[in-house]
């Protein structure tokens, strides 16, 4: 039978009698244990349930534990949970959090064969033809098995598995440093490797970039310059201005003056003054001959009437003066007659009316 997967072949050498089934709200003889993609689950012995996502992801009681790697196997054993990573590492979890396993004697009862039944992987495989082919550059062993068991291929190096021993395990391989982050390989980290960032780079794989000039800090295709490794200064484009750049230059407010009344619009890299009619020019300073003569005539007559106006005030004034100062009324006469002509008026009114009654009387006695 061929194994198809890295996953399975480990499977099958390390847990191919104990672990057929998890123990559920217990413990097995080598305790009990999930696989990634079972969706079985584990209940340890506080109540608290276990499980392996698809994704590789750890959930207890639903929430994520941990920032763990690829994991192979989910562990329950002595009251305490381990998981076992894409690299063949063993971790267990102590105070909310994943820590290296070290003991010897627990990896090695963590990676036994035996335990769950007295029969051992040589009484069950009832015969085995194998077969080596060499490459240029590796090895495999094929395995052939009679039963319905199966032993898996093994490669000569370690640091391959596959069908044809091309499957690197090696996590610095798969190139997970971002940029040209150098990637080591290094079994006391979760995740197998650690990198050495970049510069301006950090997390674990070297994707969050700290650099203070990132892509379009400055806008408009301004210069960004690093001051202190914190800091950064914004080189504009002509035309722009501020932090970012994002600002035009307002030329109106750089001692330009529309003449006439005309309004100032600022353009890129330069200023344009919208004139009104009568005028032209760069600044609106040109009027035209029509538009000039109604000006001067609309100024002569607004000089007429305010000569006018002030001829009639001073006049007033001087008779006033003539009056209350020097006791001399020169309208006195004129006024004596206007009073009089007014009498008279009302008098002659008066006589008509009584002669209308008068009439009136006589015509009813007829």
């Amino acid at each position: 039978m061929v194994i198809r997967s890295w996953l399975h072949m480990y499977v099958a050498l390390n847990c191919f009698i104990q672990r057929k089934r998890p123990r559920i709200n217990g413990e097995s003889c080598n305790g009990a244990v999930v696989e990634n993609g079972t969706n079985q689950t584990i209940i340890d012995a506080n109540n608290a349930t276990w499980i392996i996502t698809n994704d590789s992801t750890i959930f207890k009681d639903g929430q994520k534990a941990g920032n763990n790697g690829y994991v192979i196997l989910l562990v329950y054993w002595n009251e305490t949970v381990y998981q076992e990573n894409i690299n063949f590492h063993w971790w267990k979890w102590i105070n909310d959090t994943w820590i290296p396993e070290n003991n010897s004697e627990i990896l090695s009862y963590l990676t036994s064969s035996s335990g769950c039944t007295p029969t051992t992987l040589s009484d069950l495989i009832t015969s085995l033809e194998t077969t080596t082919v060499e490459t240029s550059s590796l090895s495999y062993i094929s395995n052939k098995s009679s039963s319905n068991y199966f032993a898996p291929y093994s490669c000569n190096d370690s640091n391959y598995i596959g069908d044809f021993c091309n499957i690197s395990m090696k996590p610095c391989d798969i190139n997970p440093c971002y940029g040209m982050s150098n990637c080591t390989d290094d079994p006391r980290q979760l995740l197998g490797y650690s990198c050495n960032c970049m510069s301006g780079f950090t997390d674990i794989n070297c994707d969050v970039n700290i650099q203070p000039c990132k892509v379009n800090t400055c806008l408009q295709n301004g210069l960004c310059i690093e001051m202190n490794g914190t800091d950064f200064l914004c080189n504009c484009s002509q035309g722009y201005m501020g932090i970012h750049c994002q600002d035009m230059i307002n030329y109106c407010k750089i001692n330009v003056t529309c003449l006439n009344e005309g309004i100032c619009r600022s353009i890129l890299l330069d200023y344009k003054c919208e004139c009104l009619y009568g005028s032209s020019g760069r600044q609106c300073e040109n009027l035209a001959a029509d538009f000039v003569i109604r000006q001067y005539a609309a100024k002569s007559f607004a000089y007429i009437a305010i000569i006018g106006i002030v001829a009639v005030y001073i006049f007033a004034i001087i008779l006033d003066t003539l009056k209350y100062v020097f006791g001399i009324d020169v309208t006195r006469n004129e006024r004596r007659e206007l009073r009089h002509k007014r009498n008279l008026h009302k008098k002659k009114n008066l006589e008509e009316q009584q002669a209308r009654k008068t009439h009136l009387v006589l015509r009813y006695i007829d």
